[in-house]
Parts: C-alpha cells; structure tokens; sequence
C-alpha cells in the first residue's frame, strides 16, 4: 500500500480529533468567563426547643406510691382438743365482737375428763381432810397413852415387890413388864405419827394440788371446745366444715382487726435520706413528723397518718416499707378487705425555693438542660417530689437553691441533646410551655 493510501485510510479519525479538540476549547473558554455567584454565609444549625422560665415558689410534695393493706393484729384459731366440728356460727367476711364463739366441737369426751378429774379432786380433798383428823385423834390419844404407860410401869413395879415376897409369880412379872413394853410401842408410834404429820401433809396436799391442776386443765379443754374470737375481729378465711375431725394444733380459722388496720408502702430510696434528716431534726418533737396521705379506694379517699419506718427490708425490696394508720371510724374503713393494693397519695413536709418542671424536661433521674446564650448547659438538680397541676397533670418538684433565678429551662425532649448544643427558642403555637406552674397553697390529707 503507498501513502497516500495510508493517508485516506486515517483521514476520518484525523478529522474526528480536530472536532473534539475545537468543540473542548470552546468548552473551556465559555467555563472561564462564566459570571461567579455572590458567596452566601454558611449558618449554623439550631434545633427549635421550648422552654420554661420559672420563679422559684413554696410547694407540698407528693409522693405517689403503692400499698397494701395488712392488719398487725392478723391471728390463726387452732383446735386445743381432739373432737368432731359440730357447728360454726359465722362465715369468711363476717365481723365477730370479742368472744363470740365461732366454731364448735362435741365436748362429750372432754365433759367425761372434766368428771374423772372431778372425782380424784374430791378424793384428795378427802384423804386430805381425813389426815388433819387423825392428826387431832393422835393428839388426843398421846396424853392417854402416856397415862397409860406410867399405870404399866407402876403395875411393875409393885409385881417385882410381890415377886420378891413370894406373893406373886414370876409369870405375872413377865406379862406385866410385856404390857409395858407394847405400850411404850405404842406411845413411841404416837409420837412418830403426830411429829411426821407435816410430812404427810405436804405430800397429800401436793397431791391435792396435782389432781386440782388436772381439773383445771379439763376445764380448760372443756372450754376450749368452743373456738371464741379474742378481739374484735373479720373472719379472713375458714379451714373447716362439719363434720371434719380435728386435732391439737390444726387450723380452724383466720382472723384479723378490723380496727388495727394498717398500709405498707414502699417508699423511693432517695425519699429515706429526707425521713432521716426530719427524724433526726424532731428527735424532741415528734409532732412535727406527722406525714399525711390518701389512700384511693371505689371512688372514696382514706385519710392516712404515717406511724414508722419498717425496721426490716424485705428480701427482693431495695427500700424500707412505710406503715401508714387509717383513720379511724371511715365508713369505708368497715368493707376494706385485708391484702388490697391501693394506690397512695403522700403528702412531705412543704418545701420552699423549689420548681415545678414537666416530665418532658428531665433527661434520666437528675438531669436537666439549661439554655444560656443559645447553648443548652447540663445540670444535676434533686427531686423534691411531685404535684398536681390545677388541669390535672403531675409535675416534678426541684430545688432551685443551685439554679439562678430566672433561668430558662428546656422542656422539649432532643433525642441528641449534651452541653453546647446550639438550639433556637420558640414561641407562640409551636411553643411547649412558656410559663411555670403557679405553687399551690400547702396540701394536706385533712383538706382532701
């Protein structure tokens, strides 16, 4: 091939190239003298968030907990005898004054035992009885024998003088001194009978005593027959019908005061530190540590009055239980049944320099943002407790002793909110809340 072949062969890439190269110079020159746009300032980002500008108030804080209803005087009737239940005059729920009887046994066992201690009661007091005037007969009888003792000695005397002359035989001698023998015998048995007397009567009267407690016991098993309430008292559970043959030691029945009702709440373990202190501030005047609260039950209010501390906590408990004491003579009080969890309303000492924050401003337990120059800064406050806003809702109560007054607080929820984040407050219908909760007058169990 020649070149000028060649040539006609590269001839369209050649002029392809040419086109390119011209059409990527215009390219470039249009670029380099295209107008420039003015520069605009990059701005920062600020997230809208509400907030709260308070005026630190004095406020009663509430604690809302939940309890249960439990009775100190809680108490279990056994049976104290063998025997066949017979009757039962009252039924689970019921109320039953101090002693009524509640249950019955057959007592027909237990009258024969009663009749046989009986009699060997009787039998002592008559041995007994029996000794005291053979005691008098040998006081008697102790002067005579030894009258009777000094006639023999004499009798021997002159039948020796006889026997000696020859008027008597040796063998009256012999009966005679034999007759004194036998009543210096018997003389001798006197006296150890009257000076052993005491003896006896303390072993008789032992006995005596012996077959009286036996009596008495048979009287008791007698009366016990019969299973009377020892106070006043509601019938919590029945565990026997009629019919059913019981022993010593089973079970008959549950009961509880009515009167001793009582509440255990559990109360908050940053709540124990503030008891302690109140206590340890009234060590003097206990008349101050009068902690209110309202117990909700079918629509009525239980005014409640704190009575102590547990001194045990309960296993799987991380705090100590609150007893609280009904008042007394509620008409509720009367149908309010044992082991009822109720909710509790508490009422703490009033608190000044303190603020009421929604919910939605705390972050975790104890934290909270401030917004200062448009930045939020981090703060650790201290729950006081809570109230009850006039539309219903709960607020959380803080001390302000830490805070600067008139500090805007944030209460919009940041899913990303730390120190220095930059925010923008807004106002108006896109605002949360713009004003505190005004403080309420001081609450107490009495006015609700």
């Amino acid at each position: 091939m020649g070149l000028s072949d060649r040539v006609k062969a590269f001839k369209p890439v050649i002029i392809v190239a040419i086109i390119l190269g011209i059409a990527i110079a215009i390219f470039a020159l249009l670029k380099a003298t295209k107008p420039q746009p003015e520069a605009k300032p990059v701005t920062e980002k600020r997230w809208p968030v509400s907030v709260l500008r308070v005026t630190p108030g004095t406020f009663t804080p509430q604690i809302k907990l939940l309890g249960k209803t439990e009775s100190p005087f809680q108490t279990q009737i056994t049976a104290a005898v063998n025997g066949y239940v017979t009757a039962i005059h009252a039924f689970e729920g019921e109320l039953l004054p101090k002693g009524d009887i509640l249950i019955e046994l057959d007592n027909r066992d237990s009258q024969i035992l009663l009749q046989q201690r009986k009699a060997d009661l009787d039998n002592q007091n008559a041995l007994l009885n029996s000794e005291k005037l053979q005691q008098e007969n040998n006081l008697n009888l102790l002067k005579q024998d030894q009258a009777l003792l000094e006639l023999n000695q004499a009798s021997v005397q002159r039948l020796k003088s006889l026997v000696r002359q020859g008027s008597a035989s040796q063998s009256t001698l012999d009966e005679a001194q034999q007759a004194l023998i036998r009543q210096k015998m018997t003389l001798a048995n006197r006296e150890l009978s009257i000076r052993n007397f005491d003896n006896r009567l303390l072993q008789l009267t032992a006995q005596r005593d012996k077959a009286h407690a036996l009596y008495q016991q048979a009287q008791l098993d007698l009366e016990r027959t019969q299973a009377k309430v020892p106070f006043d008292a509601r019938i919590s559970q029945l565990m026997v019908a009629p019919g059913d043959r019981v022993s010593p030691g089973k079970a008959l029945a549950t009961l509880y005061s009515q009167e001793q009702m009582e509440l255990r709440a559990q109360l908050p373990g940053d709540l124990l530190p503030r008891l302690n202190l109140l206590l340890d501030n009234n060590k003097d005047d206990t008349s101050e540590l009068k902690l209110h609260a309202l117990a909700h039950y079918q629509g009525a209010q239980l005014p409640l009055e704190l009575r102590s501390l547990s001194a045990e906590v309960r296993s799987g408990q991380g705090g100590i239980d609150a007893l609280f004491r009904f008042s007394p003579n509620h008409p509720a009080l009367t149908q309010l049944p044992i082991g009822l969890s109720l909710a509790v309303t508490l009422y703490l000492p009033e608190v000044k320099q303190a603020i009421a924050l929604p919910g939605t401003a705390f972050y975790g337990q104890n934290r909270i943002y401030l917004v200062e120059n448009g930045q939020l800064v981090s703060r650790s406050v201290q729950r006081l407790g809570t109230i009850e806003t006039n539309d219903g809702k709960l607020s959380i109560l803080i001390s302000a002793d830490t805070l600067p007054a008139g500090s805007q607080i944030l209460t919009t929820q940041l899913p990303n909110a730390i120190t220095g984040l930059p925010i923008q407050i807004v106002t108006g219908k896109d605002a949360q809340s713009e004003t505190a909760p005004v403080p309420q007058q001081s609450l107490s169990a009495e006015s609700n």
